[in-house]
């Protein structure tokens, strides 16, 4: 009996540390250049860590460009994602209402955002075009994510280059956190939405196979 009660005051505290914990993502570094080189040259590192309370460090670890080779080779990630049948991936994927909703609920508050970008495409119209839609972009989630705006912690440069070239040069760091607590409430709209979406599918087939007997034996 004592084991048992154990087991289950073990099991409640560290749920509720869990919940009332937040995730903390850090990219601590991330460059994209083929300014020099034929190919796209990249490297990054992101640090994850598990705050209590946002403030005790639970969990932390490393990933970078080093790490995520070796994990592909023994995983074979890259290979899985190549052969996935996207097009029935499609078929399930929310709307654009529901995607808003689920970003609301996750709740994201941006710490950091520094961002240069040196962007250029062959043709003059799609490099200013582009460039218009990345700015409003990082508009909008800077407005979404921002809870306390502060000038030195919030920075980006996009640079078009006119060149008749494809040009990009990225340099970006940023530092985001989302609470456990919001995390769950995200998954449960969205197992709620599949299970509002799976039962009118089956509503609709039910109603077109009373529809077709009708026809056939009314």
């Amino acid at each position: 009996m004592a084991i048992v009660f154990f087991i289950i005051t073990f099991l409640i505290i560290l749920i509720s540390i869990v919940l009332l914990s937040t995730i903390c993502l850090q990219m601590e570094k991330c460059t994209v250049s083929n300014k020099n080189l034929r190919n796209i040259n990249y490297d990054f590192c992101f640090i994850f860590q598990l705050l209590f309370l946002g403030k005790i460090k639970i969990l932390k670890f490393v990933i970078n460009k080093e790490k995520l080779k070796k994990m592909d080779q023994k995983l074979n990630i890259m290979q899985k994602l190549k052969t996935m049948n996207w097009k029935d991936k499609r078929k399930n994927l929310p709307s654009v209402s529901e995607i808003k909703n689920f970003f609301k609920k996750l709740d994201i508050t941006l710490e950091e955002f520094n961002m240069k970008l040196e962007f250029g495409t062959k043709n003059v119209i799609t490099t200013s075009f582009s460039i218009a839609i990345i700015s409003s972009l990082i508009g909008i989630i800077l407005a979404n994510t921002i809870k306390k705006y502060d000038s030195q912690k919030y920075k980006y440069k996009i640079i078009p280059i006119y060149d008749d070239k494809n040009v990009i040069e990225l340099h970006f760091n940023s530092n985001i956190k989302i609470k456990i607590f919001s995390i769950l409430n995200a998954v449960i709209y969205l197992v709620k939405i599949n299970g509002n979406k799976r039962h009118n599918t089956r509503k609709h087939i039910n109603f077109l196979k009373n529809k077709e007997y009708k026809l056939n034996y009314g």
